[in-house]
């Protein structure tokens, strides 16, 4: 059996490499505050893209519709995956999607993202290579508390998809597999508290619950 890769776990991975022997020894992770208000921002602005309920601020930016978001987690019509290699495979979890444009959709939400700091994220072009037919990618910024959104704190980016977009994932995939192959040869030098580590009980440092 394939071990499947997130890209959330190979960030980690390539952040903190501990976090991959927590996930082996099968610890649960915990949800921070900031997690659970990001959910619901989300939820927000997908309900807003699809046309279920419209929120006033995002109305005056300039954001396309989307036929398809998240109706429950892990929802299978948002799911892309592909293989990697004989040992591994890749999967996530859209935002949305819009099949009759070809468009994607990302939503971050907490700090303010700049247009550099979008480009040099690696989830949004795994993303793009487990939908090939797709060839546009909105993103949608915005804090976590919907009562400061105001055209001003909403940022919205777009991006044509290319194949160097598709080398950009491959190289991310290849550093991280190449970490956990090697994980006993890594150093863990382990902050005391790690921010990309949300497993409960973690051995190796101070869980921030």
């Amino acid at each position: 059996m394939k071990t499947n890769l997130s890209y959330s776990t190979m960030n980690a991975v390539i952040n903190e490499p501990h976090v991959w022997l927590c996930k082996q020894m099968g610890l649960k992770t915990y949800q921070t505050n900031a997690m659970a208000e990001g959910k619901a921002a989300h939820r927000i602005i997908q309900d807003h893209v699809s046309g279920v309920k419209i929120n006033e601020a995002l109305a005056k930016k300039n954001l396309p519709t989307f036929s398809i978001v998240e109706e429950k987690e892990w929802d299978d019509r948002l799911k892309t995956t592909f293989e990697i290699n004989d040992k591994y495979s890749f999967h996530g979890w859209l935002d949305g999607k819009e099949p009759e444009r070809g468009d994607l959709l990302e939503i971050k939400t907490g700090k303010s993202w700049s247009v550099g700091e979008f480009a040099r994220l690696v989830q949004w072009k795994l993303y793009a290579v487990g939908e090939p037919k797709y060839k546009k990618i909105y993103f949608v910024n915005a804090p976590r508390d919907p009562e400061i959104w105001m055209p001003e704190t909403i940022k919205i980016f777009a991006q044509d998809l290319t194949p160097e977009h598709a080398k950009a994932a491959q190289d991310f995939i290849t550093k991280a597999i190449y970490i956990i192959e090697h994980i006993k040869e890594q150093t863990l030098n382990i902050p005391h508290k790690s921010r990309y580590c949300y497993y409960i009980d973690c051995p190796f440092c101070e869980s921030i619950q």
